[in-house]
C-alpha cells in the first residue's frame, strides 16, 4: 500500500497543535501544566506515529491536495 505524503511543515504543525490541545485539556481538568520535556515527548510520539502512516517530504516538494487531506 502506498503511503500518502505529508510535508515537514504539516507534520510539525500537527505535533504542535496536538501538544497545545493536550495542554488546554490539562488546564480544564485543573491538572498541573506539562513540562517542556513532557510536551516534547508527546510531540515526538505523535511525529513517530505520523511518520509510519505518511511519507514525509521536504519543503518545496508539492503535495497534491495536502491542505484538504490533512
Amino acid at each position: 500500500m502506498k503511503k500518502q505524503k505529508i510535508s515537514v511543515e504539516s507534520l510539525e504543525k500537527k505535533c504542535k497543535d496536538f501538544a497545545n490541545e493536550q495542554s488546554q485539556i490539562r488546564t480544564q481538568d485543573n491538572l498541573p501544566p506539562m513540562s517542556n520535556s513532557e510536551r516534547l515527548e508527546m510531540m515526538a510520539l505523535l511525529a513517530k506515529s505520523l511518520e509510519q502512516k505518511y511519507d514525509v517530504v521536504e519543503e518545496g516538494e508539492k503535495i497534491k491536495g495536502e491542505e484538504n487531506e490533512l
